[in-house]
């Protein structure tokens, strides 16, 4: 039997995981980064940061459109899950790639293990369909933020390649 997602607490779960993340991206690590940053690697923090203000409003948009999942908007901000203060480039981008293949691996999970009739029955718009594009979407960005990281580091190594 494979994993499915058809359970409304859990479901809730993830989607509170998926917007504390890009909440954090947004508020917290890209412009912590971009501060710390050099002048060079400014505009793909930039470009980050905008995305994940964009993905953390699609999420909460989603969630609204599924009966019973209710995202809480404010999250702990006195505790951000990341720190870049006294980091060097490097290390910012290595700490970053990881936190996209985190939101990566989540939107694949939600994607491919969220059971289609349980959308379906807690679907509150016209096409559930939206709720499997979304996901997608979703996916496809973040392997856009992991390709651009890479393009611009360039030789870096990351942990976990």
């Amino acid at each position: 039997m494979s994993l499915e997602i058809k359970d409304i607490e859990e479901l809730q779960t993830l989607f509170d995981k998926a917007y504390m993340i890009e909440s954090n991206f947004e508020l917290t690590m890209e412009w912590d980064a971009y501060i710390n940053s050099e002048e060079d690697f400014k505009n793909l923090l930039f470009d980050l940061a905008h995305d994940s203000e964009l993905h953390r409003k699609q999420i909460l948009e989603l969630s609204k459109k599924i009966e019973g999942i209710n995202i809480k908007e404010e999250f702990d901000k006195k505790n951000p899950m990341f720190d870049f203060s006294q980091m060097i480039d490097e290390a910012i981008f290595v700490k970053l790639i990881k936190y996209e293949k985190l939101a990566l691996d989540l939107y694949t999970k939600i994607h491919n293990f969220t059971n289609k009739d349980f959308i379906k029955s807690h679907w509150n718009d016209d096409n559930y369909q939206e709720y499997f594009d979304k996901f997608n979407w979703l996916m496809e960005e973040e392997k856009k933020h992991i390709k651009l990281i890479r393009d611009l580091v360039g030789k870096i190594e990351f942990v976990g390649d």
